[in-house]
């Protein structure tokens, strides 16, 4: 019982966050539709960009395998304890079926992050009162899905940086990229935030963290994490054990 309770608890937490960066936005963006203003640059279809070279199937790394994930490869592909050393963790890898009526996630939804989407997980770390470090992993059918998702997706996540905000650079990876800094929406400390997502074959992974410490929100960190985290997905996808960690 005891287990399951703890399973039941998981859960919760996951669908909260599914909903928690996006407030009164979260319904906006399960339609499909959501708009902010945080500072992002913004394309002719109102699609925010950051350090993105936009979706070009030229920025895959060669031989690199693009194939849907199962729940369970997800589990691997999410970072763990010892993919990230030196904080706690708060959240072991975990996931759920969007289309699960009871997850709250995408039943009756027609949104474009919905459509082709298999699993979404998570992991979290935490180090009390200084960081909270978050990865989602977004699982689609194929990598149009995942493309098409993608915009969506993004403006949820980027509305959880409060501005002013600035573009962050986070280097050449996956096959597109965005983004920012500015500080963390929910909570009135004023404390710094940054976010990246970045689309991988067909995975949108989402990397946010956010507190007092600076060791853990520094532009070199979220690149460092960002990139550990699309090599994960990269390995799953190739149906390797993914193994990519912090140095």
């Amino acid at each position: 019982m005891g287990a399951m309770n703890r399973m039941g608890q998981r859960m919760a937490s996951l669908r909260r966050r599914w909903l928690a960066p996006y407030g009164a936005a979260a319904v906006v963006l399960m339609v499909g539709c959501g708009v902010g203003d945080n500072g992002s640059h913004t394309d002719s279809d109102g699609g925010q960009r950051s350090d993105s070279t936009g979706d070009t199937e030229a920025a895959r790394p060669a031989k690199r395998v693009a194939s849907p994930l199962g729940q369970q490869r997800v589990v691997d592909a999410l970072p763990d304890t010892s993919a990230v050393p030196g904080i706690k963790n708060a959240l072991e890898p975990i996931t759920l079926d969007p289309m699960d009526p009871t997850s709250g996630m995408c039943s009756g939804a027609k949104a474009k992050t919905c459509e082709g989407l298999l699993s979404v997980g998570e992991s979290v770390f935490v180090e009390t009162g200084e960081a909270n470090v978050h990865f989602m992993l977004y699982a689609y059918a194929d990598d149009r899905h995942a493309a098409a998702a993608y915009d969506a997706l993004w403006k949820g996540w980027s509305m959880s940086v409060k501005p002013p905000t600035r573009n962050e650079t986070v280097g050449v990876i996956g096959e597109r990229r965005d983004a920012v800094r500015g500080t963390f929406k929910p909570s009135s400390s004023g404390d710094p935030a940054v976010a990246v997502q970045v689309r991988v074959g067909t995975t949108l992974l989402v990397t946010q963290a956010y507190g007092s410490s600076k060791e853990w929100t520094s532009g070199d960190r979220l690149k460092a994490l960002a990139t550990m985290f699309t090599e994960r997905s990269w390995q799953a996808q190739a149906g390797r054990n993914p193994s990519a960690q912090l140095e």
